[in-house]
Parts: C-alpha cells; structure tokens; sequence
C-alpha cells in the first residue's frame, strides 16, 4: 500500500495518494499485525518508526492540498510517536549498556 502511495505522490495523484497513506495508517495498527511488532523492542521500534513516518508524509501531503488542519494533526502525532521511540531507544541503549558491562565484569573475574 505504500508503494501505491508513493507512485500516486509521483503522479501527482495527491488524493489517492493520501488514501493509500490513511490505510497504510489503518493497517499497521490492525489487531492482525499487532502481535508481529509486540514483544520485541527492535521490532516495536521499526512499527514507531514507521508510523512515524507515515504521519509525516500524510501531513506533508495534506499540507500541499491546502488541508492544514488535518496535517496539523498528524504533525502531532508524528511527533508524538518520535518521543515515544526516542524514549524507547533511551531505554534500549541503557539495557545493551549494563550488559555489555556486565559481561565485562564477568570476564575480568574469570581472568583473574
């Protein structure tokens, strides 16, 4: 569906392009695909940014068809979600961080 979107944008089909886009939207937060980006935070991260994403070039296009409001909207949201990831990479990096210096404190151990 997104690849639909981006050759609507191409097009210059900007309408469709937007509703290609709103389903792309629909569908990465259907309770099908919800259990593919849930229990793993690599995972988790790749859905926020994409949403992100879309949320972006959603708003960027409403922006071009003089809908700002409802970029306004998504702008929001986009934002929103990048706080969310930010936050989530923060958390990642600190986890991956104490590991790592765990295991170098183990391996010291067994060495001395």
């Amino acid at each position: 569906m997104h690849n639909m979107a981006l050759c609507f944008q191409k097009m210059g089909a900007l309408e469709e392009c937007a509703l290609c886009l709103d389903a792309c939207l629909h569908q990465i937060n259907s309770q099908y695909l919800l259990p593919k980006f849930t229990g793993s935070a690599p995972r988790k991260l790749k859905k926020l940014k994409y949403e992100c994403k879309i949320h972006m070039q959603v708003c960027a296009l409403l922006s071009q068809l003089h809908r700002h409001q409802e970029a306004y909207i998504h702008a929001k949201r986009s934002v929103k979600i990048a706080q969310y990831l930010l936050r989530d990479l923060r958390e990642l990096t600190r986890v991956y961080y104490n590991k790592s210096k765990e295991a170098k404190r183990k391996e010291q151990l067994m060495h001395e």
